[in-house]
């Protein structure tokens, strides 16, 4: 079981993926389009989208649903510079998912 924080591989991810009851993922940017066309409400929007991009970089957040539980990850890109070790195989990696939190 990961925790928030643990970062998996694409490889990993993509079992845990496959073992997941429900799995579906969501453009923070691409949800309550209309509301933008207000402009008040366009500005709270794209701030607090960008707010949240700071977590879900791209804007994507991946939602795994494994066991009753929901999981949220965000996918990563680091230069070759910066891996990162995957907690599952211990491999290191430049893309990477990264658990930001579960319910």
């Amino acid at each position: 079981m990961p925790y928030t924080g643990d970062k998996f591989c694409c490889d990993c991810f993509d079992k845990r993926k496959s073992s997941a009851s429900k799995y579906h993922y969501e453009n923070i940017f691409k949800r309550n389009w209309g509301l933008y066309f207000i402009p008040v409400v366009r500005d709270a929007l794209l701030i607090s989208n960008g707010i949240k991009c700071l977590d879900f970089p791209g804007g994507n957040i991946y939602h795994v649903y494994i066991r009753g539980r929901h999981e949220k990850w965000s996918k990563n890109e680091k230069g070759a510079n910066n891996m990162q070790k995957c907690d599952e195989c211990s491999n290191f990696v430049s893309n990477y998912y990264k658990l930001e939190e579960y319910e």
